[in-house]
């Protein structure tokens, strides 16, 4: 018999994750684990998404509006990768497919521990 693993409130751990969703190709996400998320980390997905790109074509990203996505030094790194950066409406989570994929990641994957 399988028993879920109880843990005290105090010990949760966290998993940052960061993620990208091709539009063409919605059934593939590309998604990297940081130890946190920010300006750099956000940079360093968006410089390993895009060597991952067959293109050379610019490549479209739409964000939310979180502070380290409006950072200056990201925009910088957008611009010369390549990457032309679309900011969603504030208080628009219905619109963001990755809270969908990251709903579903939550429901089947990070909170189902067993013993």
């Amino acid at each position: 018999m399988n028993k879920v693993c109880s843990r005290p409130a105090d010990s949760r751990t966290r998993v940052n994750l960061i993620r990208a969703i091709n539009l063409n190709d919605i059934g593939s996400a590309h998604v990297e684990r940081f130890d946190k998320v920010n300006s750099e980390s956000i940079q360093t997905f968006l410089t390993k998404l895009r060597d991952n790109e067959k293109s050379t074509k610019p490549t479209h990203l739409i964000l939310d509006g979180a502070a380290y996505h409006r950072a200056q030094a990201l925009k910088k790194k957008a611009k010369k990768l390549n990457l032309k950066l679309h900011y969603l409406p504030s208080d628009s989570p219905n619109l963001n497919l990755n809270e969908r994929l990251r709903k579903v990641m939550n429901k089947h994957a990070m909170n189902n521990i067993y013993l």
